[in-house]
């Protein structure tokens, strides 16, 4: 006798539980393919939820999320610069579209971040993170961290508010221009669309 659909759903979430995860539905903005390496989330069991998208440029790395919380999208940037190069952005501003055709409006976003989480930290009055916020045009000279063992290149951040309620189904992402040891680079505007995303994450995650 085929069990009914709505029992095989509760029977799933109690085996999920079980084994000490649990399905949640989420909304996330997926990059379009091509733009770039999709870098997917460490909280999810089947590596289904992408997280950013890699993105190479003059021999150091962006990686661009765009996330939701609640009825606000942000996006995230972190600049990977390797020993050898200096990378210093032209100005504070992120151009956002939400249609192809549309007009773009700018955001600004208040610093440059030596910390994570910067869509708090670069908005922190905080005088203990004050230090971690330089200008935007700051030089922010490459090299290598090495913390117990591990080793990586190091890490700048930005970020911006983009959109609020309601927030549109698609927005495209303009960075702004940068340099990198004096030559200009840009990233390609990045597109992104909204996806509902049904993962299996840990509990303890």
């Amino acid at each position: 006798m085929p069990v009914p659909r709505l029992a095989h759903a509760a029977t799933l979430v109690l085996l999920a539980t079980a084994a000490g995860c649990v399905p949640l539905l989420l909304t996330g903005w997926v990059a379009d393919p091509g733009q770039g390496t999709p870098v997917h989330s460490a909280c999810t069991l089947d590596n289904s939820v992408p997280d950013a998208v890699s993105v190479p440029v003059q021999g150091l790395r962006a990686l661009v999320s765009l996330r939701q919380s609640g009825s606000r999208a942000f996006v995230e940037v972190r600049f990977d610069v390797p020993p050898g190069l200096t990378l210093m952005l032209d100005d504070d501003l992120i151009e956002v579209r939400t249609a192809a055709a549309g007009a773009a409006r700018q955001v600004r976003f208040p610093n440059v971040s030596l910390v994570d989480g910067p869509i708090v930290n670069s908005y922190s009055t905080s005088s203990a993170i004050a230090p971690y916020q330089v200008p935007v045009r700051t030089p922010l000279v490459g090299g290598r961290t090495v913390i117990q063992g591990a080793a990586w290149d190091r890490h700048c951040w930005i970020a911006a508010l983009v959109a609020e309620q309601p927030v549109p189904d698609e927005l495209w992402i303009t960075l702004p221009g940068f340099t990198v040891n004096a030559t200009p680079a840009r990233i390609p505007a990045l597109h992104y669309r909204q996806r509902r995303l049904l993962v299996a994450a840990p509990l303890n995650c």
